[in-house]
């Protein structure tokens, strides 16, 4: 760490209230899987902004990765000890994120997707919120949109209609909030480790054994459910415009296939979440009456959709085509896992502990074949 040395009184006391702030160290923690150049690309932009003359912040650096089958190693290795690399062999979003936990020094953990570029001040307003806020738990901020190809109209319609993007942006006043999205979390590890890490998310950015394809598995609420578990013990989540990223939107997420997948995904995820935890369930007749409102949304959506066509708009996705999925296929998992009493906590424990590829067949066989239809 470089520290230089002041000649005024003022830059005296500036430089006692930074090294005050440097007593907090960062853990900069990476999930990755099979995304080597995009890894370079986060890593690379982290050098650049951390090697800043004015940049004064304990960090470290850690990449999990999570049984990546490309030159993610390679890549890793030759910033030499710059970066901790750690591999998991467990293909799992959320084992993935606890490895790096296990493995990091820093009081506050920040996870970052593979996929995003950090803009200048981001980790020291970071440092700055949870040194000056002792009841933040979690902080994020800004998810802005780079995107790699203009995207087309109908795309942002859906974006408007869901985040399948993942971007976030409440304006320009500091806040707290209900949750933060993933692509960034700073979170204290105190209180990581109150609440026992996140939930599950998902498996996979490609399935194990299936290259070049979108296809996960959908289990749990992830980042979203852990802001909850940190509010329900005290903790507050903040959202600081100065926090800023882009999220590095690449082609193939201005397809249909990207967005079928991931909404027909977030209903798995959803029924598969309802019968997981206890205090998202609902039981008796109010579950039997949501269950036939959400079929009644469903019908809404695809009659929609047919007048839509009917019309003549040759979109190749419409909004409600989109909504449409998204209830058949929360519908159909919740008929299969009320077929299959033990197939949820199944899934929740995978979610959990991942799949390394020496079990991956044998996890499949365990797998209903109705599930495996409608989910692989």
């Amino acid at each position: 760490m470089k520290i230089e040395t002041s000649n005024t009184k003022s830059n005296v006391i500036d430089d006692i209230k930074l090294n005050r702030k440097m007593l907090i160290q960062l853990s900069l923690i990476i999930p990755t899987h099979n995304r080597a150049p995009s890894l370079k690309r986060v890593l690379d932009n982290i050098f650049d902004l951390t090697s800043q003359d004015y940049f004064k912040i304990n960090f470290e650096i850690i990449v999990v990765d999570n049984n990546s089958k490309d030159a993610t190693k390679d890549i890793v290795l030759s910033y030499g000890d710059k970066v901790k690399y750690v591999f998991e062999e467990n293909t799992s979003f959320t084992k993935a994120r606890h490895t790096g936990a296990h493995n990091a020094q820093g009081e506050i953990l920040v996870y970052l997707d593979d996929d995003i570029c950090i803009k200048s001040g981001t980790f020291e307003e970071i440092v700055r919120i949870f040194s000056q806020n002792s009841d933040c738990g979690v902080a994020g901020g800004k998810i802005l949109a780079h995107f790699e190809q203009t995207p087309p109209d109908w795309v942002t319609k859906l974006q408007a209609s869901f985040n399948g993007l993942s971007l976030f942006n409440l304006g320009d006043t500091e806040k707290k909030v209900h949750a933060v999205p993933a692509p960034l979390m700073a979170i204290r590890k105190i209180a990581f480790d109150a609440v026992g890490g996140f939930p599950p998310d998902t498996v996979g950015v490609e399935t194990n054994k299936v290259h070049k394809t979108f296809k996960k598995l959908y289990i749990g609420p992830g980042d979203y459910a852990f802001c909850l578990l940190c509010r329900n013990v005290g903790y507050s989540i903040i959202y600081s415009p100065k926090i800023v990223i882009e999220h590095i939107i690449s082609p193939f997420r201005l397809t249909k296939e990207f967005w079928l997948s991931r909404m027909i995904g977030e209903g798995h995820c959803i029924a598969v979440t309802q019968a997981n935890m206890k205090e998202l369930k609902i039981e008796g007749a109010r579950a039997k009456k949501i269950k036939r409102f959400n079929r009644w949304k469903e019908i809404k959506h695809f009659f929609t959709a047919k007048l839509q066509r009917i019309k003549g708009i040759r979109d190749p996705l419409l909004v409600d085509e989109m909504w449409f999925e998204y209830y058949r296929s929360r519908r159909s998992m919740e008929y299969i896992l009320s077929k299959n009493p033990h197939l949820a906590s199944y899934l929740w424990q995978i979610g959990l502990e991942g799949i390394p590829d020496k079990d991956f067949e044998t996890v499949l066989k365990k797998l209903p074949k109705a599930y495996q239809d409608l989910a692989l």
